[in-house]
């Protein structure tokens, strides 16, 4: 029997072993990889930013008097400057499909190797990424299908809470009936990404086709959605600890920076001003790099772990095993 502790601590030796994941585990990052209640998070705040860009773009297009007949106009009458925005567009999507395509490589190179550390096989970065490369359009898909997914679920969210379905003179009502939607569509996101991870994990390592990936995934989450809440529970409070740690590292920092202003002034320099602040923020963002490197790295090691133990059925809840310890002493 597996112990949520041995899977814990061999992904915490694992990724404190091997830095150089590090990098791959921060480029992995902007996907979310390997933190299931991140990425609800994020999907709310991208439904929040989206509205918000949307209805500025909207005000902005507005304004400005375009529309489809001016942009054509505009691409017969001056056709340089409908090559130009075509090109600006095509730059963008581009480098957009860039970034993606290194951020989802990453997740997998940093999937595989850990699966190939555990196994003895450890291969070099480059051999990995390379590696990496065949499972891009699976992954990339079940990603941003993941998160089209939540984002209609939270505009389902939006759109049932102010409903005509309650009476809207009860404000009582109103509000346990936006209580009950948001903890239905909370639970729904929560479960897309149990599923996605577990689905990622079969397109990685059991190189399943991801139709037959995301079946898989939702036959392991119903089968251990309780040791899937727990396991995420634990990576929450290792993210929360990180970001405190984090936090007290700048307010460290104010005390050289508080020394640095002082020598400034009374030295009347701005350039030792300068150098204080770039020196402080510097090391700042070369604390959080790096947490957050060493952080996705080991959320993705404990997955694969889990996946792993699950996959033979070596892992248990730990609320389960508690519960049969306690009817054990007190039969």
């Amino acid at each position: 029997m597996t112990l949520y502790r041995d899977v814990l601590k061999r992904a915490w030796l694992l990724a404190l072993r091997y830095k150089s994941l590090w990098l791959l585990g921060f480029l992995a990052t902007f996907w979310g990889a390997g933190n299931v209640y991140g990425a609800v998070i994020q999907s709310i705040r991208l439904v929040t930013q989206q509205n918000l860009f949307l209805v500025n773009l909207w005000h902005d297009i507005a304004s400005a008097g375009i529309t489809g007949g001016s942009l054509r106009s505009i691409a017969v009458e001056t056709p340089l400057y409908g090559l130009i925005l075509l090109a600006s567009l095509a730059v963008v999507v581009g480098v957009t499909l860039f970034c993606y395509w290194v951020f989802t490589c990453s997740q997998i190179a940093v999937i595989q190797q850990v699966a190939a550390i555990e196994q003895q096989h450890s291969r070099r970065l480059v051999d990995a990424y390379a590696r990496s490369r065949p499972f891009f359009w699976p992954v990339f898909g079940l990603n941003a299908g993941s998160r089209v997914v939540m984002f209609l679920a939270l505009l389902l969210l939006g759109w049932v809470s102010f409903s005509p379905l309650v009476d809207v003179s009860q404000s009582w009502l109103n509000i346990i009936w936006y209580i009950v939607v948001f903890l239905l569509v909370a639970l729904v996101l929560l479960a897309i990404s149990f599923i996605t991870v577990y689905a990622t994990l079969y397109l990685v390592l059991r190189q399943h086709r991801l139709g037959a990936a995301i079946m898989a995934g939702w036959k392991m989450f119903t089968r251990h959605w309780l040791v899937s809440l727990e396991a995420a529970g634990v990576l929450l409070l290792v993210s929360i600890g990180a970001a405190l740690s984090v936090l007290l590292f700048g307010v460290v920092l104010l005390g050289p920076l508080y020394l640095t202003i002082g020598i400034a002034v009374l030295f009347s320099s701005q350039l030792v001003y300068l150098i204080g602040i770039l020196a402080v923020v510097a090391a700042l963002m070369v604390v959080v790099i790096i947490m957050t490197a060493w952080l996705t790295t080991f959320s993705l090691a404990v997955w694969v772990e889990l996946f792993t133990a699950m996959e033979l059925g070596q892992l248990n809840s730990k609320l389960v095993r508690l519960a049969v310890a306690k009817k054990l002493l007190t039969a």
